[in-house]
């Protein structure tokens, strides 16, 4: 009995989990220079160019910002350039530059 409820919960966390994630808000660049330290951000653009190994440029309507997207998010996606995308992941400040340390990428 107790296996069969915790399944149940779990199935409907993870029913409800996407629909939650999908509804947060989208920010600009310029919201995610402004943000807060390590704020969650989730951003509609395009990856203009590749810096290196881990850094990209990545560009929307209101100006452009540098990504970080480790390996672990790589092997999980392919890191398309010039084609729309959807970025999640946290801002992170140093000194006057700010990046956003990318957790998931999807194609519009």
């Amino acid at each position: 009995m107790k296996k069969l409820f915790f399944f149940a919960l779990l199935a409907f966390a993870v029913s409800i989990a996407p629909s939650t994630y999908a509804a947060e808000a989208t920010h600009t660049v310029a919201q995610a220079i402004k943000a807060e330290q390590y704020s969650t951000v989730k951003l509609s653009g395009k990856i203009i160019s590749r810096i290196d190994e881990k850094r990209y440029l990545f560009e929307d309507d209101t100006g452009t910002l540098e990504l970080k997207i480790d390996k672990k998010v790589q092997q999980y996606s392919t890191i398309p350039t010039k084609e729309k995308i959807l970025i999640y992941g946290k801002v992170d400040h140093y000194g006057k530059k700010t990046e956003v340390d990318v957790t998931s990428i999807i194609k519009q």
